[in-house]
């Protein structure tokens, strides 16, 4: 079976052996997609249950219409140069017999030796041409290709990762080395706490990398394995599959790689000679659908009358296999978000905690620490009818026409959703809505505390600091504090708004090449130092200026803001400023000097300049007379 699921841009392919039915949890339900595999369709079927469709050179089949030349039959006239049955004179040049000797050519069997140049395997390696089976070629001028192996390549060729998908646990091999475990973290009334669980590790060795991860519900153990530098994963759901413990059922009959018995596998004992075990040993040759199961519609008939002298028959089981498959959800949380983050890592791409959203046409993506506020702007964009990308967990992927942020599964009602990113802010809770621009190593620095990341492997690390630095010299990144409310997406919209852009960028360009603006006050964060409607003149700033005391103009997305220094001083050998203003709660983000624009020189307030003054009041003091104020204007 196979599904396709269609995640930021990039084609999972889920595909499992015969009776594997694969069942995605409904979080994936708008994220499926057709498979694509146009070139060749494989059949493995039971020639006698449509014995018009075999060209008679390939028939081969137990017990009916079989060419004299290929009869294979166990117990009865056979050809003496192609004899195949499973237990007694075998052909020492077409052997096939599951478990005794093979031929080194055409060996065919579910767990031991297998030819090297004709493996085709569902599960374990089998033979394509092994008598009793039956499988369509695809040929050219040129070539004789086995269906199995045009499958085999089709099903890799237009995915951007295969997963081969089986029931039952998976193994890490003891070489392995354990490089990350998480434990499992429970949220309570205020916040999380460690649980003290184990939740998922990782391991690496030999040149894979395994996952595991601890699940409830019922409690098991999944495993995610993935060759590096590989397209072609594997998935063990750590569903725990056997068979009747009164049977002697072997991994020959249906090998799934774990050694269990399928879920649907129901036991027929059949009574025997008293010499011998009870059943006939059913040979994957003789009802090979190429997975190593025996079909659904199998059934152990044609067996040797138990009144007749049975002498050399291998009696071992007996069985029928029910139609109704194993069921299996391939992608349970957290096995999800792992395999999306190490194929995105992979792929060059970033997967980021955060909230996205398209406003107006622009993408705007919203990253901070839990409880920094990106639930609550993804609902304040909502209630503005915006379309909200995704809350939790995006996926930012870089194209031909820039930088996309996509949205992963992770609620039942997700769908796919993308937009081009125009800004990524880092927010924080703030007492004013206030929009810094970012730049350099630093916007790298943050954009990777908020990024999923793998420490432990430096390939993967170094390319995650590469895309980020690509994004930072694309995209613009800013830091954000903002007000819970609805004025802060008028906030943002305003100073994406072209005319305030142009305005702000002249500005910051004059004040660049040495010479003096005038910009009009708005906001009562100096209250009352400088007012709503005064005009302000701002000089270019000089190194050296900065000093505690001194109103400056501070770099910010779509203008300045002008804010009073409390204190300078060195950090790491470097020189950062502390700002805040006279009336504000809480004082700026410390920043460097490259943040300061300007300083200002004057106020003109009614048409008569002042000099700015120092302050005089307490902030708490200019906050309610700045509220008084602005309530009476209106």
């Amino acid at each position: 079976m196979t599904v396709d699921l269609v995640i930021a841009g990039r084609r999972i392919r889920l595909h499992s052996r015969e009776g594997v039915e694969i069942r995605p949890d409904e979080r994936f339900s708008a994220f499926t997609a057709p498979a694509e595999m146009p070139f060749a369709v494989h059949r493995d079927i039971l020639p006698e249950t449509v014995p018009d469709t075999l060209p008679q050179e390939e028939q081969s089949l137990t017990g009916t219409g079989m060419l004299s030349e290929d009869q294979c039959h166990p117990g009865t006239g056979m050809f003496p140069k192609d004899q195949c049955h499973t237990g007694t004179g075998i052909s020492p040049e077409d052997q096939c017999h599951t478990g005794a000797g093979m031929s080194p050519e055409d060996q065919c069997h579910t767990s031991a030796g297998m030819s090297p140049e004709d493996q085709c395997h569902t599960g374990a390696g089998m033979s394509s041409r092994s008598t009793g089976t039956f499988s369509e070629r695809v040929t050219g001028e040129d070539h004789d290709l086995d269906a199995d192996m045009v499958v085999d390549a089709d099903l890799v060729a237009d995915a951007d990762l295969v997963v081969e998908v089986e029931p039952g646990p998976g193994e890490i091999p003891a070489s392995a080395e354990k490089v990350f475990d998480a434990q499992l973290m429970e949220e309570v009334p205020g916040g999380v706490i460690n649980s003290g669980e184990p939740f998922w590790e990782i391991f690496s060795g030999g040149g894979v990398t395994y996952a595991r991860v601890f699940l409830k519900e019922p409690e098991r153990r999944a495993l995610l394995e993935m060759p590096n530098g590989e397209k072609r994963w594997r998935i063990f759901t750590g569903e725990v599959t056997g068979a009747p413990e009164d049977v002697g059922v072997t991994a020959d009959l249906y090998n799934d790689r774990s050694g269990l018995a399928p879920d649907n596998f129901i036991s027929q004992p059949v009574t025997g000679p008293p010499q011998v075990d009870a059943g006939v040993r059913v040979t994957t040759d003789s009802c090979n659908d190429g997975s190593g199961l025996a079909p659904d519609n199998f059934i152990a008939s044609h067996l040797p009358d138990p009144s007749q002298d049975n002498a050399g028959t291998d009696y071992q089981t007996a069985g029928t296999i029910a139609e109704a498959p194993i069921t299996v959800n391939p992608l349970p949380y957290p096995l999800d978000g792992l395999l999306f983050y190490f194929l995105f890592s992979r792929t060059g791409d970033i997967m980021i905690h955060g909230s996205g959203v398209s406003c107006q046409g622009r993408g705007w993506l919203f990253t901070g620490r839990s409880g920094s506020g990106k639930t609550t702007l993804a609902r304040i964009f909502d209630r503005a009818g915006d379309s909200v990308i995704h809350d939790d967990r995006l996926v930012l992927c870089r194209s031909e026409d820039g930088w996309m942020m996509h949205n992963t599964p992770v609620y039942r009602n997700d769908e796919p959703r993308s937009a081009p990113l125009d800004h990524l802010w880092i927010i924080r809770h703030g007492s004013a809505n206030v929009s810094e621009p970012v730049t350099g190593a630093e916007a790298v620095a943050m954009i990777l505390a908020n990024s999923i990341q793998q420490n432990w492997d430096r390939v993967a690390a170094a390319r995650l600091a590469a895309a980020a630095d690509d994004l930072v010299s694309s995209v613009r990144v800013s830091r954000l504090s903002f007000l819970p409310d609805g004025t802060i997406r008028e906030y943002l919209r305003l100073r994406k708004e072209e005319e305030i852009s142009i305005a702000a960028s002249a500005a910051g360009a004059l004040l660049s090449a040495g010479k003096n603006i005038t910009v009009t006050a708005g906001g009562y964060s100096m209250w009352p130092a400088i007012r709503p409607g005064d005009k302000v003149e701002i000089a270019p700033f000089v190194e050296g200026a900065a000093a505690a005391g001194r109103i400056v103009a501070l770099r910010r997305d779509g203008g300045f803001v002008l804010h009073r220094i409390t204190r300078v001083m060195t950090v790491s050998g470097r020189r950062v400023i502390v700002t805040c203003g006279d009336a504000a709660a809480r004082a700026d983000e410390p920043a460097g000097a490259g943040m300061i624009a300007g300083i200002v020189h004057s106020v003109t307030r009614s048409g008569r300049l002042i000099t700015p003054p120092r302050r005089r009041w307490p902030r708490w003091m200019n906050r309610i007379t700045a509220a008084v104020a602005g309530w009476v204007r209106g």
